[in-house]
């Protein structure tokens, strides 16, 4: 069984996959800590671009792994799941996601390759997160050595776009979508998530849910 979350850049999804992979408990695979990443300053675009890139290996090698420990019966949580949804984004709710320009038709030509071909999970949970939390969790990770005010806004701003994705892929192929709150007001108990994504049939209930759950930073 696979397990995605989805949602905007730090809304504290890597500390929920984490936290549910030991109450399950499940495999975890995530992307590298930031002081793997590579310009950990602020840089040009190009020089994001890269990182960007970086990021995006890891997140497929992850996907692919997870769909290997799955056929041997092994339930995989993963942190991100945006290459799979990446051409839903570009083709039903925002055309210019990737920009313009030869990158961006790159990325457009990635996007639905990934579409194609990639494994899917057996369930997404969407991550959500208020602005205040959302500018806690970006200050405790120090994000503004990467991007500029500018762009942390416009993450945020994408969270909805990212949910009405996830929405629309799991609709397409019949995949459960639950949806959860991240709020850093102390660590609780996630058995009844964990509970929720073990139930029998799950996938085929196409059962859709909400809950609250607290990140402990």
């Amino acid at each position: 069984m696979i397990i995605a979350l989805n949602g905007t850049v730090s809304c504290g999804k890597s500390y929920l996959a984490q936290a549910l992979s030991d109450a399950m408990p499940a495999e975890f695979r995530g992307e590298p800590p930031m002081s793997d990443w590579p310009n950990a300053t602020r840089l040009p675009q190009s020089h994001r671009d890269i990182k960007d890139l970086f990021l995006r290996s890891w997140r497929v090698s992850n996907l692919l792994e997870a769909q290997v420990l799955s056929k041997l019966k092994a339930t995989v949580i993963l942190d991100s799941v945006f290459d799979i949804l990446h051409h839903t984004i570009v083709t039903q709710i925002e055309p210019g996601f990737f920009g313009s320009g030869p990158y961006a038709s790159v990325l457009a030509d990635c996007a639905r390759l990934d579409h194609e071909r990639l494994p899917t999970p057996d369930v997404i949970v969407n991550v959500v997160v208020s602005w205040e939390t959302w500018q806690d969790m970006c200050n405790a990770r120090g994000l503004d050595d990467f991007y500029p005010d500018a762009h942390l806004a416009k993450f945020f701003a994408l969270q909805d776009v990212f949910h009405d994705a996830a929405c629309l892929r799991g609709e397409e192929l019949d995949i459960p979508v639950l949806c959860f709150e991240n709020r850093i007001a102390g660590s609780e108990d996630l058995s009844e998530l964990a509970k929720t994504l073990t139930v029998p049939g799950l996938r085929k209930s196409g059962h859709r849910g909400t809950s609250r759950v607290n990140v402990q930073l």
